[in-house]
C-alpha cells in the first residue's frame, strides 16, 4: 500500500497542497484495491483535519438490509460514533444528501424543526454532506458535522465534493473486489459440495450395507466443510436397529454423546419436526456442549417419505467459526442420498426376501407332494422353512377335533414330538387356541408378549410343553396362522423362536399365510388319500367277504354233505353196519362237525372284534400246559404230523386269558397242519426274555413267498394249496389271533421260506407289562 507524508501548513497554498495530496493518496489506494476500511479511515481523518470539524463519517448504502452502514473517523467521540452507528434509509442527513445531491447547513438554528430534532438526538449545529457516486449510482454519503455553527467555504465544499468523487470510485472498486472474492469463495465451496455429493452418490450405488455407507460419508464429510477440523456424526434407525457412524477425529464414546436422535432433547425435537438446526455457543449454553467439547452445531434430518429416521450433524470446536449456507445445502444433499440408500436397500431386501420366499414355497410344494402322513408335513420342510425365516427354530401343526372340541398336535419340528402330542388345547387356550378362536393371524414378537399369550395354558398342558421345549415355559416369540378349509377353520400352524434373540415379526405373516395355504392343500390331499384307502379297503373287504361267503358256502357244503351222507347211511334200516364201520362213520361225522364249528367260531369272533366287544379276562396261566392240551386235540385230527414241544423248566407263569390263548394256539397249529399237507414235524417252542415270553409254531409245509407273508394277517386271506386249490377255512383265524395277542399287549409275526415251511411267533408281556415292541 502506498504511503504519503502530508505536511500541514496554515496558508491557502499549504492547505491546497494537503488537499491535493489527500486526493492523490486516496486515488492511489483505490487503484491498488486496498482495504475499504483503510481507505475510508484515512480519508475521514484528513477531512476532519483539513476542514477542522469534530465529526466525519461515511454512510454506505446496504440495499439488502435497507439501511446505511456508517464508517466514522478515528477522531470522533464514542457518543458521536454511537449516534451515527445505524441509520435507516429515509432518516437523518445522509438520506437527504443521497436524494438531493448535497446538503450544507451552517447553523441548524435557522430551521426550528430541524434544530429541535437535532438538539434531541445529536446536538449537531452544522453539517455538510456529498454523495459518493460511481457511474451515476449513489453508493453512500460522506458527511462532516460540528457541535458549533460552522461556515463552510467554497474551498471546503470543493474539496469535500472532490473527495466524495474519489471515494465513490474507491467504494465501487472495493465492492467489485469483494463480490469477486465472495464469488470465488462460493465457487470453491460449491465445487467442494458437488465433489462431496458426487463421491457420496457413487458410494451409495456400490456400498454393501448401510453401516459401510454411513462410515464412508462421515469419513468424507469433514474435508467438504469450510473448516476441516469439523466432527461429523450420523445416526439413523432402520427397521428396529440403530446405526451410528462418526468421522476419524471422533471416537465411539464421543459419537454416542454427539448423536442427534429425532425426538430426544431440544435438537432432536426440532429434527423430528424436519427443521434444520444451526446453533452456536454450545459450551456456554448447555452441558451437552461442555461435555462434548464442541461449540457450534449444524444438523439436518434424514427423512424417508414422511418418516424422520435420523440426522446428519457436523460440529465445530470454535465458536467463532460460522456455517455457510452452502454447507447446510451440502448436508441436505447428503441426507437425501442416505434416505435414498435406505429406501433402495429396503426395496432390495424386500425383493430378495420375496424371491427367497417364492423359491421356498416352490421347494416346499415339491417336498409336500410326497407326504402321505400328517405327522410328516412340517419335518419334511423344516430345513427349507428355517432357511427362509431364519429366526424360526420350531413349529407345530394343530388340527381341531370336532368330536372332542380340542386342538391337538399332528406334526411339529424343533420339539420333542412325544410330549407335544399329549397336549390338548381348548379353543382360546394359549397361543394356538387364540389364533383358532379369532380366525386371524397373530404375532407375539417378544418374550413378554409370548408369555401373555400362553398365560391361560393349563398346568397339565404346560408340563408337556416344558418337556417338548427342553424346559421352557414359553417361546421368545411366536407367530400363528389359522388353517381354513372350505370356509371353515380346521386348525392352526405356528412358528416359534425358542432361544434366539431375533424374534419373528409382522413382516413374516405373508409368507406364513402362503405356507398355511399349501399345508391346507396337503392336509386335504392326505385326508382324501385316507378316505380313498378306506374306501378301497371297504371295497376289498366286501369283495373278500363275498368270496368268503361263496367259499364258506362251498366249504360248508363239503362237511355237511359228509355229515348228511354218513348220518343217513347209519340210519338205513336195511343195512347192517358192523361196529368198526359204524365207528368210522361216526368219526368222520365228528371231524366234519368240528370243521364246521371252527368256521362258525371264526366268523363269530371276527364279528365280535369288529363290533369292539372283544373282552380279555386275564388270570395266571401255564402256557406249556395249554400247548399240551391243544396238541392232544390235533393228534386226533392228523396221523401225518408229529408234534414236538420245547419249553424250559423255568418257563414263567404269565397273566392272560386262557380261553383266548388256547384259541390262538389252536389257530396256529391248525394253520401248520393245513399248510403242510404232506405231514412232517410241527414244533412248538417257548422263549423267555426280560419283559416277555415268545411262543412259536413251526411247520415243514409249503412255505410262503414274501408277498404272501405280508398279507398273512389280513382278513379273509387264504393261500392256495400246491395243487392250486384254496385251503379250506374262513381266512379269519390269524387276524383274530393277532387281535387277541395285541389286546394282551403282545405282538405277532411270521417267518417263512417257500418250500421249506413257516414259523409264526407271538409274544405276551411278563407280569402284565407291555412288550418291548409296544414300548418302542
Amino acid at each position: 500500500m502506498s504511503t504519503a507524508v502530508i505536511e500541514a501548513g496554515e496558508d491557502d497554498a499549504g492547505r491546497a497542497h494537503r488537499e491535493l495530496a489527500t486526493l492523490e493518496v486516496i486515488g492511489s489506494l483505490a487503484g491498488e484495491s486496498a482495504d475499504l476500511g483503510e481507505i475510508l479511515s484515512l480519508a475521514l481523518d484528513k477531512v476532519s483535519e483539513i476542514l477542522e470539524v469534530e465529526i466525519a463519517y461515511v454512510s454506505l448504502i446496504d440495499r439488502e438490509a435497507g439501511a446505511l452502514r456508517p464508517y466514522t473517523s478515528g477522531r470522533a467521540s464514542e457518543d458521536i460514533s454511537r449516534q451515527v452507528s445505524e441509520s435507516e434509509l429515509g432518516r437523518e442527513f445522509a438520506e437527504r444528501v443521497a436524494r438531493a445531491g448535497q446538503l450544507v447547513v451552517e447553523d441548524v438554528s435557522v430551521d426550528p424543526q430541524l434544530a429541535r430534532r437535532l438538539a434531541e438526538e445529536s446536538r449537531v449545529r452544522s453539517y455538510a454532506g456529498f454523495p459518493l457516486k460511481s457511474r451515476s449510482r449513489v453508493l453512500g454519503v460522506i458527511s462532516v458535522a460540528s457541535g458549533e455553527p460552522h461556515r463552510f467555504t467554497s474551498a471546503d465544499l470543493a474539496f469535500l465534493s472532490a473527495l466524495a468523487g474519489q471515494l465513490g470510485g474507491a467504494v465501487e472498486n472495493s465492492l467489485v473486489h469483494e463480490q469477486l472474492d465472495s464469488s470465488q469463495s462460493r465457487l470453491r465451496e460449491r465445487v467442494k459440495e458437488i465433489r462431496a455429493l458426487y463421491d457420496v452418490t457413487r458410494e451409495a450405488l456400490i456400498a454393501s450395507d448401510i453401516d459401510a455407507f454411513l462410515s464412508f460419508v462421515t469419513h468424507r464429510l469433514p474435508a467438504s466443510m469450510q473448516h476441516q477440523e469439523a466432527d461429523a456424526v450420523i445416526w439413523c434407525l432402520v427397521g428396529d436397529k440403530g446405526h451410528l457412524a462418526w468421522s476419524d477425529n471422533v471416537d465411539r464414546k464421543t459419537a454416542e454423546k454427539l448423536r442427534v436422535v429425532p425426538g430426544e432433547g431440544y435438537v432432536g425435537e426440532r429434527i423430528a419436526r424436519r427443521e434444520p438446526v444451526v446453533e452456536y455457543g454450545l459450551q456456554a449454553a448447555n452441558q451437552f456442549g461442555a461435555e462434548s467439547g464442541v461449540s457450534s452445531l449444524i444438523a439436518v434430518p434424514i427423512a424417508v417419505d414422511d418418516t424422520v429416521m435420523g440426522s446428519v450433524a457436523v460440529f465445530y470446536p470454535n465458536d467463532e467459526w460460522r456455517f455457510l449456507e452452502e454447507e447446510k445445502q451440502l448436508l441436505y444433499g447428503i441426507s437425501e442420498q442416505i434416505a435414498q440408500f435406505i429406501a433402495r436397500d429396503a426395496i432390495g431386501r424386500e425383493s430378495r426376501q420375496r424371491t427367497q420366499e417364492i423359491s421356498t414355497l416352490f421347494e416346499v410344494s415339491k417336498a409336500l407332494a410326497s407326504v402321505v402322513e400328517l405327522e410328516d408335513l412340517l419335518p419334511v420342510i423344516e430345513d427349507t422353512l428355517v432357511e427362509t425365516l431364519r429366526p424360526a427354530e420350531a413349529g407345530a401343526l394343530l388340527l381341531f377335533d370336532e368330536g372332542t372340541g380340542m386342538l391337538t398336535v399332528e406334526s411339529a419340528f424343533g420339539y420333542d414330538i412325544n410330549p407335544l402330542r399329549r397336549i390338548s388345547l381348548q379353543v382360546g387356550e394359549s397361543i394356538s387356541g387364540k389364533v383358532f378362536e379369532s380366525g386371524r393371524p397373530r404375532v407375539w414378537a417378544t418374550p413378554e408378549e409370548a408369555a401373555r399369550g400362553m398365560a391361560n395354558m393349563t398346568e397339565h398342558n404346560r408340563a408337556f410343553f416344558r418337556q417338548a421345549s427342553g424346559g421352557l415355559d414359553y417361546p421368545n416369540s411366536a407367530i400363528g396362522v389359522p388353517l381354513e378349509y372350505r370356509e371353515g377353520k380346521i386348525g392352526v400352524v405356528t412358528l416359534e423362536t425358542l432361544r434366539s434373540e431375533n424374534g419373528l415379526s409382522v413382516s413374516d405373516l405373508p409368507f406364513l399365510q402362503a405356507l398355511a395355504e399349501l399345508i391346507v392343500i396337503n392336509v386335504d390331499k392326505i385326508w382324501l388319500l385316507k378316505q380313498t384307502e378306506q374306501t378301497k379297503a371297504v371295497e376289498e373287504a366286501n369283495r373278500l367277504k363275498s368270496e368268503l361267503i361263496a367259499a364258506l358256502a362251498h366249504d360248508m357244503r363239503t362237511p355237511l354233505a359228509s355229515i348228511k351222507g354218513y348220518a343217513s347211511a347209519l340210519l338205513l334200516n336195511d343195512v347192517q353196519w358192523g361196529d368198526e364201520a359204524r365207528a368210522e362213520h361216526l368219526r368222520i361225522i365228528d371231524e366234519e362237525a368240528n370243521e364246521l364249528q371252527t368256521m362258525i367260531q371264526d366268523l363269530l369272533e371276527s364279528s365280535i372284534i369288529d363290533a369292539g366287544l372283544l373282552q380279555i379276562e386275564k388270570e395266571p396261566i401255564l402256557i406249556p400246559r395249554l400247548v399240551e392240551q391243544i396238541i392232544g386235540e390235533m393228534t386226533r385230527r392228523t396221523a401225518k404230523h408229529q408234534f414236538v414241544t420245547s419249553f424250559g423248566a423255568d418257563f414263567p407263569i404269565v397273566s392272560a386269558d386262557p380261553r383266548r390263548i388256547m384259541q390262538v394256539l389252536r389257530n396256529l397249529l391248525d394253520n401248520a397242519i393245513k399248510y403242510s399237507p404232506d405231514g412232517g414235524l410241527v414244533v412248538v417252542r417257548g422263549q423267555v426274555t426280560d419283559k416277555e415270553v415268545i411262543i412259536s409254531v413251526a411247520d415243514e409245509g409249503i412255505g410262503l413267498s414274501p408277498e404272501h407273508l405280508n398279507r398273512l394277517f389280513e382278513k379273509f386271506f387264504r393261500l392256495k394249496s400246491p395243487l392250486g386249490q384254496q385251503v379250506r377255512g374262513s381266512g379269519l383265524g390269524l387276524p383274530v389271533s393277532r387281535t387277541i395277542v395285541e389286546n394282551h399287549g403282545g405282538r405277532i409275526w411270521a417267518e417263512s421260506e417257500l418250500g421249506k415251511g413257516t414259523t409264526i411267533y407271538f409274544s405276551l408281556p411278563r407280569d402284565g407289562e407291555p412288550s418291548s415292541a409296544e414300548e418302542d
